[in-house]
């Protein structure tokens, strides 16, 4: 990799290193340091300890002030979310760093700059590498603008992880089939808003397990209904985003283009009352504008 190269990493995230070197390790995966022969220090494992401490110093201190009145388990229930595995990855992947990556051949074949744990590590070195070529203030900076923006959404998912393990330990009553159909299906759109295709996959997961419990339990036509409730759930939602943007740009071939789609999913629920519900509110956001 070139230093043209990593200039072009500098640009996507805003900040130019005095100390080329401290870029570069934070970038080197051990298996590429081991295959060149380096030395240890010259892969990003160091920098990436350095940098996980000054994460959780950042996202503490960031968390306590937004927090005022949050008891010290939520704080850090919270604070683990942000700073997961796969939180860390996203951002990773917000700033392309997986192409900047010095990997050694067989990790680059078998898929590494796109591995969560390589991502997220290797995200840490780069705060660990602009502490030490900046301070802390440069540090925050990158924190807060790659890892700490955007906190609805992030509570969202926190709150998200809660939801599904919580669906997933409680009996599934007849009476709350629709409610919990329509909660996967806000779940997994909130997901696919962000483009999280691994909370969308632990949604798809949590509604499968759902189905087989409801299933045991209730028998296989409540099973079956569960799952028909999600797949309109989710086709209402997404049907209503689609509406709401078209109408916010001015489409309106393409709101028609919806509307007619909606029309066509509801005279499929028409024979199925107890599903109408879970489309009711779109229904009536259509109505008011048709």
């Amino acid at each position: 990799m070139t230093k043209k190269d990593l200039s072009k990493f500098e640009e996507k995230i805003g900040y130019r290193f005095h100390e080329k070197d401290l870029l570069q390790n934070a970038l080197t995966h051990s298996s590429y340091a081991n295959e060149k022969h380096l030395p240890y220090e010259k892969n990003n494992e160091r920098l990436e300890f350095l940098g996980d401490a000054v994460l959780e110093l950042v996202s503490s201190d960031f968390i306590f002030h937004e927090q005022a009145t949050a008891m010290e388990g939520k704080m850090s229930k919270f604070r683990a979310s942000l700073v997961c595995e796969r939180s860390l990855a996203q951002s990773a992947r917000e700033i392309d760093l997986g192409s900047y990556l010095f990997l050694g051949k067989g990790e680059a074949a078998t898929g590494g700059a796109g591995r969560d744990s390589i991502l997220s590590d290797a995200f840490e070195a780069v705060i660990g590498a602009i502490y030490l070529d900046a301070g802390m203030k440069e540090a925050s900076r990158f924190i807060h603008q790659y890892v700490l923006s955007d906190i609805e959404h992030k509570t969202l998912f926190y709150d998200s992880k809660t939801i599904l393990q919580e669906m997933s330990e409680r009996t599934l009553k007849a009476d709350t089939l629709e409610g919990d159909a329509q909660l996967f299906a806000l779940l997994r759109q909130t997901a696919c808003a962000s483009g999280d295709l691994p909370a969308m996959a632990d949604v798809d997961n949590a509604v499968l397990m759902a189905v087989e419990k409801c299933r045991a339990e209730r028998g296989d036509d409540a099973a079956c209904r569960l799952w028909t409730l999600y797949e309109y759930s989710n086709a209402g939602a997404t049907l209503g985003c689609d509406f709401a943007t078209a109408m916010s740009n001015g489409d309106t071939s393409f709101a028609e283009a919806i509307y007619s789609k909606a029309k066509q999913l509801s005279e499929q629920l028409a024979e199925k009352r107890e599903l109408r519900d879970a489309f009711g509110a779109l229904f009536c956001q259509f109505s008011a504008v048709s």
